[in-house]
C-alpha cells in the first residue's frame, strides 16, 4: 500500500521531483520515464490522458499551466481523491515559488532547488489518503482544517485581534496542538486549500521558537509575495501563533 507522486516539465518530461509514502519501493527512472511518455504521447496526438488502471494501483496524469504535469500512482481507486490530491500538491508549489516561476521554467535545476522546501508540505499531504494505514497523521480531509475549542478561545481572539492590527495584517491564527483554535476573519475568508497548506506550515515548523518564511497564497495572491510569520511557545499545551502579511518594498 502507498502512493507516488511526481512532477515533470510538460515540454521535456524532466523530473522536479517525487515523493512517496507506504511501503512500497520508490519508482524506478525506467517506470518513471513510461509513464510520463505515454503522457506526451497522447499530447502529441491531441488525445487528453486522465487515468489508468492497473492490477492494485490507479495512475492518474494532470497538467498545470501547460508548464507542468503531476503524475500520481497509488494503491486506491479513487480517482477523484488522487486528482485533489495533486491539485494541492501543485498549490504547495505556488505557495513555496509562486505561480510566475511555474508558468515559466527558465532554469530546471535552479527551479528543482527551491522546489525542495516544500517537500514537508507534500509529505504531510500524502498523509492525508487513507491507505489502510491506521497510524497516518490526523490530516484526513485534504480541503479542511482542523478546529479546536477550548475555554480561553475568547481570550485568544482579543490578544490575536490585537497584535495582528499592530502588525497591519489581515490574516493570522493560533493554533494550539496542531488544531486552529482562532483566527481572524480575514483568515476565515481565504481559500480553503489556503487556509489547509498555512495551517500545515505550521505543523511541520516545530523545532524553532520563530519562523518567517516567505509565502504566496494560490489564490488570492500567486504572483506577490507574503510574510507568514510563525511564533511558537510551549507551556501546558504546544501553541503557534501565525500571520502573513506584504513583504516590504525594497527601496
Amino acid at each position: 500500500m502507498g502512493v507516488h507522486v511526481m512532477a515533470l516539465t510538460s515540454s521535456g518530461g524532466l523530473p522536479l521531483f517525487s515523493r512517496h509514502k507506504g511501503n512500497t519501493e520508490p519508482l524506478s527512472f525506467s517506470m518513471v520515464a513510461s509513464l510520463n511518455g505515454v503522457n506526451m504521447f497522447c499530447n502529441n496526438h491531441n488525445i487528453t490522458l486522465h487515468s489508468t488502471l492497473t492490477q492494485d494501483s490507479t495512475v492518474v496524469w494532470k497538467d498545470y499551466e501547460n508548464s507542468l504535469t503531476l503524475v500520481a500512482v497509488a494503491s486506491t481507486t479513487n480517482e477523484a481523491l488522487i486528482r485533489e490530491l495533486l491539485d494541492i500538491i501543485f498549490n504547495a508549489m505556488v505557495l513555496t515559488v509562486g505561480i510566475d516561476e511555474l508558468k515559466s521554467i527558465r532554469n530546471v535545476e535552479r527551479l528543482k532547488r527551491e522546489l525542495r522546501s516544500c517537500f514537508p508540505l507534500i509529505d504531510k499531504l500524502l498523509d492525508c489518503l487513507d491507505l489502510g494505514d491506521r497510524t497516518a497523521a490526523l490530516f484526513q480531509l485534504l480541503p479542511l482544517v482542523e478546529v479546536i475549542l477550548c475555554e480561553e478561545n475568547l481570550i485568544f481572539q482579543t490578544c490575536l485581534d490585537n497584535f495582528s492590527e499592530s502588525l497591519d495584517s489581515l490574516f493570522a491564527c493560533v493554533v494550539l496542538e496542531g488544531c486552529v483554535a482562532v483566527a481572524t476573519p480575514g483568515w476565515w475568508e481565504l481559500d480553503s486549500t489556503e487556509r489547509k497548506l498555512l495551517a500545515l506550515i505550521n505543523a511541520i515548523t516545530t523545532n524553532t521558537s520563530a519562523n518567517d518564511i516567505p509565502v504566496f497564497l494560490p489564490c488570492k495572491s500567486p504572483s506577490g509575495h507574503l510574510s507568514a510569520a510563525i511564533y511558537q511557545e510551549v507551556y501546558q499545551r504546544p501553541c503557534s501563533m501565525q500571520v502573513c502579511r506584504p513583504l516590504p518594498r525594497p527601496f
